[in-house]
């Protein structure tokens, strides 16, 4: 295989793994970890005590200064703003202030959930918040999760091809593929230019049995390889342009055993490299392994 042309691999820390942080410690984080860059949320997606609200919104507050300056100095980049619900509720036009802050900070592209029963609804909003997103030079990519409307990488997929938008792009998070039934397959009979990232975390094969232990699953993840996800055939079947994205928020295990964060993050990422470096040498010359129907 010649390797001369194949893309080097680029591992971003997911801000989910560490929500508990303020931002601009969580960038410094990274960087002492060694990651190549960062997802940064400008809103908590959980109620203290699991996240609570950073002052990220507004121009000139001294945190989003003081991220721009941690960003600056460490060289890290911010890959994705995240994660926008786009529900019955969401007001498509009062957007423009998450945007303006997300380009300010270098988002490369707003990661986006789906959760309107409404599919016409829903449809809409995508391609208002598409439209509008644009506008600030950050395309959306969508993320499903087996809890909401959009709930499978099917459904994902069927999303964003009624969208139409050659800029719309799928973020693929590992536990809800497997926990929707999905397969590496599915990532394989995807777009390969659609595919922006695979969000990486590991966990048991038998998955939760009601709705809370599985929003508990998705808040305490295992380190990648530490679990019985089939996670090699999946980073296989995805290009290899595709960002690597370390999402296994542990809060639960780093209280129990009093890890410090910095520790965590660099032993994600040494499992990590060492899981998608087995991965890429089962790839053929196109950079992606052919699969069966069945994954």
């Amino acid at each position: 295989m010649d390797t001369s042309q194949t893309p080097k691999r680029r591992y971003v820390l997911g801000y989910h793994t560490f929500a508990d942080l303020e931002p601009p410690e969580f960038v410094s984080l990274a960087a002492e970890a060694g990651y190549d860059g960062v997802t940064l949320r400008l809103w908590p997606a959980y109620k203290p005590p699991l996240e609570y609200p950073f002052p990220l919104l507004e121009p000139q507050s001294p945190m989003r200064n003081e991220v721009k300056r941690r960003l600056r100095d460490t060289g890290m980049s911010v890959l994705d703003i995240e994660v926008l619900r786009v529900d019955a509720q969401l007001d498509v036009s009062s957007m423009r202030p998450l945007l303006e802050a997300s380009a300010d900070l270098g988002g490369a592209y707003l990661t986006v959930l789906g959760n309107d029963e409404d599919q016409s609804r829903l449809d809409d909003n995508l391609a208002a918040l598409a439209e509008l997103s644009a506008e600030y030079g950050m395309p959306i990519s969508l993320e499903f999760h087996a809890l909401n409307s959009i709930n499978s990488i099917h459904a994902a997929n069927a999303a964003l091809d009624r969208l139409g938008r050659e800029d719309a792009l799928l973020t693929v998070d590992t536990l809800h593929l497997f926990r929707s039934g999905g397969c590496a397959a599915d990532i394989a009979r995807t777009d390969p230019k659609r595919l922006i990232s695979i969000q990486l975390c590991d966990g048991p094969r038998k998955g939760p049995e009601t709705v809370e232990a599985f929003r508990a699953e998705s808040r305490d993840r295992q380190h990648p390889s530490l679990g019985e996800l089939p996670l090699e055939e999946y980073v296989r079947a995805a290009p290899r342009d595709s960002a690597i994205i370390v999402e296994a928020p542990m809060i639960g295990l780093r209280q129990r055993l009093g890890l410090e964060p910095v520790v965590i993050a660099q032993d994600a990422l040494r499992l990590t490299t060492q899981l998608v470096s087995r991965a890429d040498k089962a790839t053929d010359d196109r950079g992606r392994t052919r699969f069966t129907a069945q994954g």
